[in-house]
């Protein structure tokens, strides 16, 4: 099996934004939002972060929510898409191209962040380099929502692994070919956080079975908000 090195995760999520292109927020997302944030007086004039913004559906949930939203994304051409879509009253959205890993803003600038579907893109040691960036980011009483792969997945073993659960998958991972995927289990999350100085406060299991049936798919889906000292 080959893994298709003519495609960086750019170009492939580039390619995926224009042929599927999110328009409503996650439900299980949502439910998170209004359990953790749901006094649009309390996000009143307060910083809300989506990571790996795509095509903007998330930002709009943090608009949704009272926050001042704010975006990044490593694909310039979701941003150029959010752009486009834009209404009026979401002209002051604070949108930029950049990786999270060189991103940089003041400490504790976030009152929420959410890192969907990005997280898991990388190996062990850049996820907690990541998670510690957020935390540096993240204010003393906000909160980070956060979905990760689970090893009871149809893409766990597809491709090479390059360290412990950590798969450069193949053309039998089909659309996802050429990807990295981290697949972890609850408490690797748990420890993860931990060492990134985050706690799991709300943890959700989610499977989906795809296209007849023939392809399972599990996230972990979690709530993490700063270790108190």
């Amino acid at each position: 099996m080959t893994t298709d090195s003519t495609q960086t995760p750019q170009s492939i999520f580039a390619s995926h934004l224009k042929a599927h292109r999110l328009v409503y927020p996650d439900d299980r997302l949502v439910a998170l939002f209004a359990r953790h944030c749901g006094s649009l007086e309390a996000n009143r004039n307060r910083k809300g972060l989506d990571i790996g913004c795509g095509g903007g559906r998330h930002l709009a949930l943090l608009e949704d929510f009272g926050f001042d939203v704010c975006g990044i994304d490593y694909t310039p051409q979701a941003i150029e898409t959010t752009r486009a879509a834009l209404q009026p009253s979401s002209a002051n959205w604070d949108l930029k191209v950049a990786e999270l890993s060189s991103a940089q803003w003041p400490a504790g600038s976030f009152a929420a962040v959410v890192a969907w579907g990005v997280l898991f893109l990388k190996r062990r040691a850049e996820v907690i380099a990541d998670l510690r960036h957020i935390r540096q980011s993240l204010a003393d009483d906000g909160v980070v929502f956060a979905n990760f792969r689970g090893k009871e997945n149809w893409l766990y073993g597809q491709g090479i692994e390059v360290e412990s659960g950590v798969f450069q998958l193949d053309e039998r991972a089909k659309e996802y070919n050429g990807l990295l995927y981290n697949f972890l289990d609850l408490p690797d999350i748990e420890a993860i956080a931990a060492e990134a100085g985050l706690q799991v406060v709300e943890r959700e299991r989610v499977d989906l079975w795809k296209r007849e049936l023939s392809e399972h798919h599990t996230w972990w889906v979690v709530a993490l908000k700063p270790v108190r000292a």
